[in-house]
């Protein structure tokens, strides 16, 4: 069996570059710096030059569109679409003033004049039109990135000020890049070139898969921005991608997929792993993982199965693998040491010696007879749960029942008030404060909003999250990367597997209330105001 995966593996790789070699590869780069009514910026038209460079020397066609007015933008579009029946993979970038209103992204040209937001519409290009002209190429790789989430220039009649864009779901067949996460806003660059592009471009180069060319991306724009720009994506896409062609052939379960007779419904697992030895899906021998390797398995069927690491050392799990999503699941050795957390204690407890350890325990809520999980942090006991209590204003991810057994529900800011059990509440600020100051963030740091402190990884679950940020959930908080519900438009989910929030019950103003979050690139907690329209997680303090 085994010499069959191999020579399998042998055809699927000489299949897979003769494929790359045939690739016909469109770009449309439009980089706008010399506004005559919203500022000039200094980087985007470098920008646009310094990618469409690259694209080229990446065997793209590129149409480029430096310093455009709404009529040239248009037109340049227009040529865009008209050719992506030609080509089986198409790019456009973006790199210039953007801005959201109402919910949709736009792109703003040299000549604009906006007065007020009714105008944007007439005045700018919409980003969603550009995404929805990719529905109709989902089986060609459709690649949209945008360098616009600068500051916004119509401060006058922009409510809330920088926002920057607004999450997109993508098109099948399409990922969407932000510079920055969605609400922030992104550097024009201190050099020749904005930050996210300079590193963007040089993570083209490398020889592996889209995704990681993203992920290395945010890695060092993360790092040189000291955490105050992280890039993030969205990926509906349906097939491999390399700008770089590879020159050696990768781990035989990265590539190597099992598959399913019938009309099954079908998702993937994102499965990484510590451990040298054989890897076995439901009894059935899959290939040899390397040790410290990111391997990736696609079209699973829906439903329970068993993986398995077999070698120097055994490693078992049971996974549920849900219908057009990817699972994250980490295999850790066993025999090494792990740190043990300590529960920073107050003055006064330290003066009588009494320091508190988390403990685990279980509560019934009777509404429905589920059972969750308790941790006891400092003198609060929490749920170490995702609450799953069906009702009004909350939903399932992807209004997938199968996601709520595993991540909870997700509630706006009213339906989480009411949502807890008897004898417990929705915590508030301050609660959320006392229980991070337990796990040992400062007092100086617990004012602060954003991503505060380095302990998030502690209370973070061992599996689910992006391969980067696996937790070690020492402190058996258990925080899981549920995603979120979009108040604008029906049934807009996001980040399922990459970030998480969590509500608290003190509003910030009318229409906000403070939230905490988590994203698997961070190790901090995140403490910021947001919208109670909003649907996040919910987790439940004991009164």
């Amino acid at each position: 069996m085994k010499n069959l995966i191999v020579l399998f593996l042998f055809l699927f790789l000489v299949a897979k570059i003769d494929a790359q070699k045939s690739e016909k590869r469109l770009a449309l780069v439009i980089g706008n710096s010399a506004y005559t009514g919203a500022g000039t910026l200094k980087n985007p038209v470098n920008d646009a030059n310094l990618m469409a460079k690259t694209l080229q020397e990446l065997d793209f066609t590129v149409i480029k569109r430096t310093n455009a007015t709404r009529t040239e933008m248009a037109a340049a579009v227009a040529e865009f679409w008209s050719k992506l029946g030609q080509f089986n993979v198409a790019l456009f970038y973006f790199a210039g003033h953007g801005v959201q209103v109402n919910g949709v992204n736009y792109l703003i040209p040299v000549d604009a004049k906006i007065e007020n937001k009714d105008m944007v519409a007439f005045e700018a290009i919409s980003v969603n039109d550009v995404s929805a002209k990719f529905e109709e190429y989902g089986e060609n790789i459709n690649i949209l990135i945008l360098d616009a989430c600068r500051n916004n220039p119509f401060r006058s009649w922009a409510r809330g000020g920088d926002r920057g864009f607004r999450a997109m779901n993508p098109a099948s067949g399409t990922l969407i890049a932000f510079a920055t996460s969605e609400g922030s806003t992104a550097a024009d660059g201190k050099g020749e070139n904005g930050l996210f592009t300079e590193q963007l471009v040089k993570q083209l180069k490398q020889p592996v898969p889209i995704e990681k060319v993203f992920k290395l991306t945010r890695v060092e724009v993360e790092k040189e921005s000291d955490g105050q720009q992280s890039p993030q994506e969205w990926s509906k896409l349906k097939g491999d991608f390399y700008f770089t062609n590879p020159q050696k052939e990768e781990s035989v379960v990265e590539n190597l997929n099992p598959t399913w007779s019938g009309t099954q419904s079908l998702g993937s697992l994102q499965f990484n792993t510590e451990i040298l030895g054989s890897f076995y899906l439901d009894g059935q021998l899959l290939g040899d993982l390397s040790e410290n390797s990111e391997n990736k398995l696609e079209n699973i069927k829906a439903g329970n199965h068993i993986i398995e690491i077999r070698g120097v050392e055994n490693w078992k799990k049971e996974i549920t693998i849900i219908a057009n999503q990817t699972i994250y699941v980490k295999a850790e050795k066993t025999n090494k040491t792990v740190p043990v957390i300590t529960m920073q204690t107050t003055k006064k407890e330290n003066a009588t010696n009494t320091k508190k350890e988390s403990s685990l325990n279980q509560f019934n809520d009777s509404r429905d007879n589920k059972t969750y999980k308790t941790v006891q942090i400092g003198n609060q006991i929490w749920m170490a749960e995702n609450l799953n209590i069906s009702m009004e204003d909350s939903w399932c991810y992807d209004n997938n029942e199968e996601n709520g057994k595993i991540y909870g529900r997700l509630y706006t800011f009213d339906a989480a008030k009411k949502a807890c059990p008897v004898g417990w509440h929705l915590p508030s600020d301050e609660e959320w404060m006392k229980m991070e100051s337990e796990l040992g963030i400062s007092q100086a740091e617990l004012d602060k909003t954003n991503f505060r402190g380095n302990l998030g990884i502690k209370i973070k679950s061992k599996e689910y999250w992006y391969s980067l940020s696996n937790g070690s959930n020492e402190a058996g908080f258990n925080v899981l990367p549920a995603g979120f519900r979009d108040y604008v438009g029906k049934d807009s989910f996001s980040q399922l597997g990459k970030q998480t929030f969590f509500w608290s019950n003190t509003e910030k103003g009318a229409s906000n209330a403070w939230r905490r979050g988590f994203h698997y690139s961070n190790n901090g907690i995140s403490r910021i105001g947001f919208n109670k329209e909003y649907a996040y997680s919910v987790r439940c303090v004991k009164d």
